[in-house]
């Protein structure tokens, strides 16, 4: 089915790429399709899980990307009008290995609601949409709180975790934390006396 070939598309990159954060469910047009053949077909599209309606991605026989064009276009334009005749082809893509931190900075900087995935001879993967970017830095947000509240990050929601596993990834902190209150026992007792001198201490 499409979804298992999806399923295996996206195993073969990492969580934290490009790759692996697209979707690579998105509405393919051949350029050499007119613009009413190509609303019939976004139409058909429609009906289906599709990520982004509001893009169509124009491709070659070999997935090579050669524009976009937008629904919108295709509405106003004439019937007879190809697909070649009025894609934008001065496109803003994203590498399949590039960190999802960049992918965040990239939809910052472009303020695009999609992004193509390509590999390195230009043939679309996939598309990481706003609200797959939404959901990393989501994520990264979550990870680095975890991270100032002394503990590796969890993978989880809080009161989902395994208390084990919550201690292990604590571990590291608590045994930290232990030692440097031994130290600090030691110190205040070595110098008790002079404590009891100052009441204020």
């Amino acid at each position: 089915s499409d979804t298992r070939t999806d399923v295996i598309a996206l195993l073969t990159y990492k969580e934290d790429e490009a790759g692996g954060v697209m979707n690579p469910r998105f509405v393919r047009l051949r350029p050499d399709l007119t613009v009413d053949v190509a609303v019939r077909y976004l139409r058909t599209q429609a009906r289906k899980q599709i990520e982004n309606i509001s893009y169509a991605y124009v491709i070659d026989s070999s997935d090579k990307l050669l524009g976009t064009v937008s629904f919108r276009d295709l509405m106003l334009l004439p019937p007879d009008r190809l697909v070649s005749q009025i894609m934008e082809t001065d496109l803003i893509t994203l590498p399949e290995d590039l960190d999802q931190e960049e992918v965040g900075r990239r939809f910052s900087q472009y303020g695009l609601k999609a992004i193509p995935v390509v590999d390195e001879d230009g043939r679309i993967k996939g598309i990481v949409t706003i609200d797959d970017v939404v959901d990393v830095v989501q994520r990264e947000a979550t990870e680095d709180i975890q991270k100032i509240g002394g503990m590796a990050a969890l993978d989880a929601p809080y009161f989902q975790i395994d208390l084990l596993e919550m201690v292990k990834k604590r571990a590291g902190w608590l045994t930290v934390l232990f030692i440097s209150e031994m130290f600090t026992t030691s110190a205040m007792g070595l110098f008790e006396h002079e404590f009891q001198q100052a009441v204020v201490l």
